[in-house]
C-alpha cells in the first residue's frame, strides 16, 4: 500500500522541522553537563533548603497547592512565584537535598526556552514586515541566533543557580506568549486566532507566576505589534501608538507596584531604607550597569562574569565620569532601535526588547544593583541581527570571495564553540560554595559579600572558624549594598563564637549588631539564646520582649520567650504566648511541643499528651516529637506504648546514637527538653533488649551464611 503524497510531504516537513530542534537541544545541554553536581548557593538555602513549606511528603493536590504560597520569609496567604515553587516542592519530594534533580529540571527549562526562541524567531519572519525571506535563510538565522543565546556564558547564573529557575521559567512562558500572539495575528480565521490569543494570555499569567519582571510582557507585545505589523507612516497610527505606549507603561507600573509591594506605592520608598543607596543613586547607576551587561553579552569570557560585581554608585551625573556617557549611550540605543525598526525590524526590535525587559529590574525598584541572571530574558533576541549579518556575509562572499566566505563560516563555528567552552568553564566556578565565593572575591575584591558568604557558608560549617571570623571581620570594612550587611556580619561572628562555647564574646558581637540596628531580629534572638544558655533568664526575657508585636510574629521568639517563662516557673505566661502562635496558624513543631511542656508544668498531662500526638501527626518521625511522646507514655505508666515510641526513636537515630542523642536534649534550646532522666531505667531496659535482639539477629545471619 502506497503512502499518499501529501502525507509524505508532511512527514518530510516534520523531519526538517524537528531536526534543528533536536540539534539545538543537544547544543544547549552540552556545556551544562558539568553542572549537575553543583551545590546549593546563597538564596537557594532560604528559598528551598530551609523552606519547610516546600518540604512535602506526598503529592496530593492539597499538598501541592500549598506550595504556591511557600514564600521563604513568610507572607501569609499570598501567592509567591507559584509555578517555580511547585516545581521545587516536587523536586524536594523526589530527591530531598540532592541537587542533581534540580539541575536537571533547570536545564530542561533552558532547552525548552531555547527551542521556543527558535520557533518564535521563525514565526516573526512570517509577519508582514519580514514575509518573503527565503526558508533556508530563516532556518539558518533562527537556529544560529537561538544557539548563540543558549550557549552564552552569561546565562550560567540563571541556569546553574538553582533558585533562578524562576527567571528561566518566566523567560520560557514569556517567549511562548509572544509565539502565540504572533500566531494569532498571522492566523487566517477567527477560531485559530482566538485560541492563539487565549494561549498567549495563559502564558503571560504563567510568566508572571514565575517571576514578577514578566509584567513587561504587554510592552513587548506592543513592540511586536508596531514593528512587525503596523505601518507607522500614517499620522493617525502614530498617535494611536504613542497613546497605547503611555497606557501600557502606566499599566506595567501599576502592576509592578501591586506585585512587588502589595499595592503600597510608598512601600518602594521605605524599602530604600534597607539599602546603602538612594533612589536617585540607583537610577543614575543603572545605565552603567546596562552598558556593562551589553558588553558581557557580546564579550562573555568567564573572567568578566561574577556573582558579585564592584560597581561604584553614581552620586551625580559626573561621578563617576562614566555616568553621563552611559546615560547618553542608553538614550542613543533607544533612538537607534526606534529608527532601525523601520528598515531593519529585527535589529530595532532586539534593541528595544532588551531595554523593555530590563524596565522592572533596572529602573526605580530598590533591588540590588547588578545581577547577571536579569539578562536571561532581556538578551533573547539580541543575536538575531548578529546571525543575520553572519548569514548575509557568508552568502555574499561564498561565490565572490570564497576565502572571506569560508573565514566567516569558520568564525561562526568558532563563536559557537567558544561560547560553549566559556559556559562549561564558568560552570566550574559554581561547583561548590567555596569555588563560587573565591571566584567572586577575586573579581570583586572591594565587596564585602564574598568574604562574608565564604565565612558563613564554607569555613564555619567545616570547622575553620578562625578563618571564618577573620573573613567576616574583613567584610565589615568593605562595600556592602545593604546597611544590614554589617549587622549580619556581626551576628554571624557572634553565632560562630556561641557555637564554640565563647558565650561572652558572642554576646559582645550580638550587642554591637543591636546597637547598629535595634530592630534587627536575628542578633536579638541569638543574644537571648546566649543569655538563656548562661541561665540569665530575667535578662533574656528583657532582650526578647523589646520588639513586641513584631517578635510575636516570629516563631523563634515565641519559643524562646516561652522557654524563659517555663524556666522562671511561669508556665501560664508561656502558655499565653504560645497560644498566640496557634491563633496565627503557626502550627510549627516547636510551638506544639512547648505548649505541651507548659501544660505539663501546670499539671495537665492529658492535654499535654494531646498536643504531643497532634505534633506527631503533623511531623511524623521527628525525634523531638518522639522524645516528648516517650516522656508522657512512661510518665502515665503506659510502658508498652512507651517502648513502641522508643523503638521508633531508635529506628530513626540509630541504636549506636540513641544515648548521645538523649544526652543532647537539654541543649536543644528551641524545644523544652522533657525530664527523661527520671525514666532512664525504662529507657535503658528497652535499649538493652533492642541490643540483644540485634546481636541474636547477627548471630543467626552468621549461622545461615556458614
Amino acid at each position: 500500500m502506497k503512502c499518499p503524497r501529501n502525507y509524505l510531504h508532511l512527514g518530510a516537513r516534520a523531519v526538517a522541522f524537528f531536526r534543528p530542534l533536536f540539534f539545538l537541544a543537544i547544543l544547549a545541554a552540552l556545556p551544562y553537563l558539568n553542572s549537575f553536581q553543583a551545590s546549593w548557593h546563597f538564596d537557594d538555602y532560604c528559598n528551598i533548603v530551609s523552606n519547610e513549606r516546600l518540604h512535602i511528603d506526598d503529592v496530593h493536590p492539597e499538598t501541592l497547592f500549598k506550595a504556591f504560597f511557600a514564600k521563604p520569609w513568610g507572607g501569609g496567604d499570598r501567592l509567591y512565584r507559584p509555578l517555580p515553587m511547585l516545581t521545587f516542592a516536587i523536586n524536594w519530594y523526589l530527591g530531598k537535598e540532592r541537587t542533581f534533580g534540580y539541575h536537571l529540571v533547570n536545564l530542561g527549562f533552558h532547552v525548552l526556552t531555547a527551542s521556543m526562541l527558535f520557533l518564535t524567531i521563525l514565526r516573526l519572519y512570517e509577519t508582514p514586515k519580514l514575509k518573503g525571506t527565503g526558508n533556508d535563510s530563516v532556518f539558518f538565522i533562527s537556529f544560529l541566533a537561538a544557539s548563540l543565546w543558549a550557549l552564552n556564558p552569561i546565562q550560567v547564573q540563571a541556569v546553574t543557580y538553582i533558585v533562578q529557575r524562576m527567571a528561566v521559567m518566566a523567560a520560557f512562558f514569556y517567549t511562548a506568549g509572544i509565539f502565540f500572539y504572533i500566531g494569532a495575528r498571522n492566523a487566517d480565521f477567527k477560531k485559530k486566532s482566538f485560541s492563539n490569543y487565549l494561549f498567549s494570555a495563559i502564558c503571560f499569567a504563567a510568566a508572571v507566576g514565575s517571576k514578577e519582571n514578566a509584567v513587561t510582557f504587554p510592552l513587548s507585545i506592543f513592540l511586536v505589534e508596531i514593528i512587525f505589523f503596523q505601518d507607522l507612516e500614517h499620522p493617525k497610527t502614530r498617535r494611536v501608538v504613542f497613546a497605547g505606549l503611555a497606557a501600557i507603561a502606566a499599566a506595567c507600573a501599576i502592576s509592578g507596584i501591586l506585585l512587588f509591594f502589595g499595592g503600597d506605592a510608598l512601600g518602594m520608598l521605605r524599602e530604600y531604607g534597607a539599602r546603602s543607596f538612594s533612589l536617585v543613586e540607583r537610577v543614575l547607576t543603572q545605565p552603567r550597569v546596562l552598558i556593562l551587561h551589553l558588553s558581557q553579552i557580546f564579550y562573555p569570557i568567564p573572567d568578566r562574569l561574577s556573582f558579585v560585581h564592584d560597581i561604584e554608585l553614581s552620586t551625580s551625573l559626573f561621578h563617576p565620569w562614566t555616568t553621563l556617557p552611559s546615560i547618553l549611550a542608553v538614550i542613543g540605543f533607544l533612538l537607534l532601535g526606534a529608527k532601525m525598526s523601520k528598515k531593519a525590524p529585527f535589529a530595532g526590535f532586539a534593541i528595544l526588547f532588551f531595554f523593555a525587559a530590563h524596565a522592572v529590574e533596572s529602573t526605580i525598584l530598590p533591588l540590588e544593583i547588578v545581577f547577571e541572571h536579569r539578562n536571561y530574558l532581556a538578551s533573547l533576541f539580541l543575536f538575531v541581527p548578529v546571525a543575520s549579518a553572519l548569514h548575509a556575509g557568508i552568502s555574499r562572499f561564498a561565490q565572490e570571495k570564497p576565502i572571506i566566505g569560508g573565514a566567516l563560516f569558520f568564525f561562526t563555528v568558532f563563536l559557537l564553540v567558544g561560547f560553549g567552552l566559556g559556559t562549561y568553564t564558568r560552570n566550574m566556578a559554581w561547583k561548590t560554595e567555596q569555588t563560587l565565593w573565591e571566584d567572586a572575591m577575586a573579581k570583586a575584591p572591594n565587596s564585602g559579600r564574598p568574604y562574608q558568604c565564604l565565612a558563613w557558608y564554607v569555613l564555619e560549617p567545616s570547622g575553620r572558624y578562625n578563618e571564618a571570623l577573620a573573613l567576616a571581620g574583613k567584610s565589615l570594612g568593605l562595600r556592602n549594598e545593604r546597611p544590614a550587611s554589617k549587622v549580619e556580619a556581626l551576628n554571624n561572628m557572634g553565632v560562630i563564637y556561641a557555637q564554640h562555647g565563647y558565650l561572652d564574646k558572642a554576646s559582645d558581637f550580638f550587642r554591637k549588631a543591636i546597637e547598629l540596628s535595634p530592630n534587627a531580629l536575628n542578633p536579638r534572638y541569638h543574644l537571648g539564646m546566649v543569655l538563656i544558655e548562661s541561665a540569665k533568664y530575667e535578662e533574656a526575657a528583657r532582650v526578647l520582649d523589646v520588639l513586641g508585636r513584631r517578635a510575636e510574629n516570629d516563631a523563634r521568639f515565641l519559643n524562646a520567650r516561652s522557654y524563659v517563662h517555663v524556666k522562671m516557673n511561669e508556665p501560664a505566661k508561656a502558655l499565653a504566648l504560645l497560644r498566640k502562635g496557634l491563633q496565627e496558624k503557626k502550627m510549627e513543631k516547636n510551638i506544639l511541643i512547648n505548649i505541651g511542656a507548659a501544660l505539663s508544668g501546670l499539671g495537665h498531662d492529658d492535654r499535654s499528651l494531646w498536643f504531643g500526638e497532634v505534633a506527631d501527626r503533623m511531623f511524623p518521625k521527628d525525634p523531638d516529637v518522639l522524645c516528648w511522646l516517650l516522656f508522657h507514655r512512661y510518665r502515665l505508666g503506659e510502658g508498652e506504648r512507651g517502648d513502641a515510641v522508643l523503638d521508633s526513636l531508635v529506628d530513626l537515630v540509630g541504636l549506636d546514637q540513641i544515648g548521645s542523642f538523649l544526652e543532647s536534649l537539654p541543649g536543644r534550646i528551641q524545644v523544652l527538653a522533657p525530664p527523661l532522666d527520671a525514666y532512664s531505667p525504662e529507657i535503658s531496659r528497652r535499649i538493652l533488649e533492642r541490643s540483644e535482639l540485634a546481636a541474636r539477629s547477627i548471630d543467626n545471619l552468621g549461622i545461615q551464611s556458614r
